[in-house]
């Protein structure tokens, strides 16, 4: 005979387990539902936020490096809450081609951040759209030190900032002194004079790390080929000679090329790109922020140690403090 009990338990074990089955999934599908609608609300509402705008161009791309662009970027839009795009320009594009681009990127950005070297397109820009704040990095042509100052009018749209070289020097000169550990001549090349408060730093910041000698400057016009007992070099302009003999010395570099494309001995970099140093500018323009203080000032370009390049795990430890060192407070 069958047991028409043990079927009937059999379907209600059954029934019952898929009852589980289904409160599960509904379970599961409501939990996506209410993690995945903010997640769009806020994306919509963030690609909706008008976007800053930075003038860009393929020899600067290909130097700074694609790879570490797209990251900027990202990281700069998560930062701002808003989206950061690329206008990019042929490096000879005129000041009219330049204001074109920028229109086509977006009839009204929230800023527009470009180097120096597109200033007179940006200040053609500014006269068209007087209401549309921009931001130039770079050296000021305007005042005898070339360093940005507030313009005369603290609300024209736009803003000249300049790398913050006092704090890069200080910063440079602890690298420098940790790197030389005490001994050695320290090679600081240029392309310009450093001013004589960016020496003060440097020599402050080498005194701190207990290095008592003179470090030496020298010009990128020179012909300097004497490295005995060099125990560290700056690289704050053109030294072909030192590059070409691949000696094994500690480099700190001032530049924003890709870190991939410097030499084995590059340990420091201080990267003072627009890409870089996007944030602090737009909060300085945009007065807003923190950063305020910062409204067409000077900042201090983002000093990056590579640490594969440096063997000793404490020197890695102090190079990473050294990153938020500031030369006022020492």
């Amino acid at each position: 005979m069958v047991n028409d009990g043990g079927i009937k338990s059999k379907k209600l074990k059954t029934q019952k387990t898929k009852s589980k089955k289904k409160r599960s999934f509904l379970w599961k599908l409501l939990c996506a539902v209410l993690i995945i609608t903010p997640i769009i609300f806020f994306a919509v509402l963030f690609y909706l936020r008008d976007p800053v705008l930075v003038v860009n161009d393929a020899y600067f791309s290909a130097l700074y490096g694609p790879k570490r662009l797209l990251f900027s970027r990202l990281e700069a839009s998560l930062r701002l809450l808003r989206p950061v795009k690329a206008v990019t320009i042929a490096e000879n594009a005129g000041a009219d081609i330049v204001v074109l681009a920028l229109e086509d990127a977006s009839p009204r950005p929230f800023c527009v951040i470009a180097p120096s070297r597109y200033a007179g397109s940006l200040r053609r820009y500014s006269e068209k759209y007087p209401e549309i704040d921009a931001g130039i990095l770079g050296d000021d042509p305007r005042q005898p030190s070339g360093r940005a100052q507030v313009p005369a009018s603290a609300n024209s749209s736009l803003l000249w900032f300049s790398a913050d070289r006092n704090a890069d020097y200080y910063r440079a000169g602890l690298a420098a002194g940790l790197l030389a550990q005490g001994e050695g001549r320290i090679l600081v090349f240029y392309n310009t004079l450093p001013l004589s408060g960016q020496q003060e730093a440097f020599r402050l910041a080498l005194r701190e790390q207990g290095y008592q000698r003179e470090p030496e400057m020298i010009s990128s016009r020179e012909e300097y080929s004497s490295f005995d007992d060099v125990s560290c070099v700056i690289l704050a302009g053109h030294a072909p000679e030192f590059l070409n003999r691949n000696l094994n010395i500690p480099v700190i570099l001032f530049s924003w090329i890709d870190p991939d494309k410097t030499s084995r001995n590059t340990c420091v970099i201080f990267d003072d790109s627009h890409w870089t140093l996007i944030v602090p500018m737009v909060l300085g323009i945009k007065n807003s922020g923190p950063l305020a203080e910062l409204r067409g000032r000077s900042i201090p370009s983002k000093m990056k140690f590579l640490p594969k390049r440096i063997e000793n795990k404490g020197f890695k430890k102090l190079l990473k403090s050294f990153t938020e060192r500031s030369w006022q407070t020492g």
